[in-house]
């Protein structure tokens, strides 16, 4: 039986923090550890770290940090049949970080693939020519390389890179308990938002999308915001001041009544919350937005998802048919789609069952770990 290094960040559940990556690499390290016990995880995770280190910000303390991570990969008992899968990170450290487990791995003759989460051509693309052309070196080491689909795939091939893609779509825990439901404009409208609160996500654009909607119909309408105020040096903002700025806005236009906030959630928890929800909104701009896996999560739930243009969100959701797709992230555009799933109850129907349909051919956490097998 081969032995298998995981390498990447799990935050532990209690540090409320919810990404991608990590929530399929919690998917994936669990799914192995059942099939082989040789499995290992090098968790990047670092406790704290947020209380001094910011996104798109230098940290020596996590680069000594990561430095010991490497310490502990190299201590690991070399083996003739082994794999080191890598999720690599679209930042200034995590490239450093893995060059160095790739040239580690590489030098101990083990197998690598790497899983490239999030907008990494947009970082790609940002970078010094000397900085691509290393990224370029260091991916002609490894194996393979999954991405989350097909234009990703392109655009690196366009690039001059090796042919060793590999597509693999992100994917969510399945819901068979979904009640498809026509009548919803008598009802409570829930409207969720289920990400990191960065400004670029479009947090504060659906805060103020209810200002554009009449009395009325704003007496029915609920948002939950679910996630962490985010310190983010590339957009200059202060997840602390953020949160203020947030909690203002509603006091001051009497919103308290249509708002509620949860921090983090978690399994049956966050789960609970896309069932008892009627639409999902996620209108982001964020740099490194690509595939996000809230989505998928709300489309296994059969909701109708209102969300943007970037990344691969287009192929995820098709404009009328299993959501609706904003041309400008603002919220007065915002207001206008809500609204029509309110007022249009055939559509919203539509969306669900739609919405269904496209998850389980696509987005299965089953097709998702059986390719992941394969690959392995």
């Amino acid at each position: 039986m081969k032995n298998i290094t995981l390498i990447g960040s799990m935050p532990p559940k209690n540090e409320k923090i919810i990404t991608g990556p990590s929530t399929v690499l919690r998917l994936i390290f669990q799914h192995l550890k059942k099939t082989n016990p040789n499995t290992v995880l090098i968790n990047l995770f670092q406790a704290g770290d947020n209380d001094y280190r910011s996104i798109g910000n230098f940290s020596f303390k996590r680069s000594l940090f990561i430095f010991y991570k490497g310490i502990e990969f190299l201590r690991i008992p070399l083996t003739r049949n082994s794999l080191v899968y890598i999720f690599v990170s679209p930042s200034n450290v995590g490239l450093i970080r893995d060059f160095m487990f790739i040239l580690f791995a590489s030098i101990r003759g083990n197998r690598i693939i790497l899983h490239q989460l999030g907008n990494y051509m947009n970082f790609f693309e940002s970078k010094s020519l000397l900085t691509r052309y290393l990224i370029k070196t260091f991916s002609k080491k490894v194996n393979k390389i999954i991405v989350e689909g097909k234009l990703v795939e392109n655009f690196f091939i366009d690039k001059g890179f090796s042919n060793n893609f590999i597509v693999i779509p992100n994917c969510a825990p399945s819901n068979k308990k979904v009640i498809l439901e026509k009548n919803k404009s008598s009802k409570f409208f829930r409207i969720l938002y289920l990400s990191n609160l960065i400004p670029s996500k479009g947090y504060f654009s659906l805060l103020k999308s209810l200002l554009y909607i009449d009395k009325n119909i704003r007496s029915k309408i609920v948002f939950t915001f679910v996630g962490k105020f985010m310190d983010v040096k590339a957009e200059k903002v202060d997840g602390r001041v953020e949160k203020d700025i947030f909690f203002d806005f509603i006091k001051k236009n009497n919103l308290s009544k249509n708002i509620q906030y949860i921090e983090s959630a978690w399994g049956k928890e966050k789960y609970d919350l896309y069932k008892n929800s009627d639409i999902f909104v996620l209108p982001t701009d964020y740099i490194y937005e690509m595939q996000p896996i809230s989505i998928i999560e709300a489309m296994s739930c059969g909701l109708p998802i209102i969300s943007s243009k970037k990344g691969l969100i287009p192929y995820m959701v098709e404009d009328m048919v299993n959501g609706l797709i904003l041309e400008k992230i603002n919220p007065k555009s915002i207001a206008l789609k809500i609204l029509m799933l309110i007022k249009n109850p055939e559509l919203f129907l539509k969306m669900q069952k739609n919405n269904l349909e496209k998850y389980t051919k696509n987005y299965s956490e089953k097709a998702f770990l059986k390719n992941i097998d394969k690959l392995i």
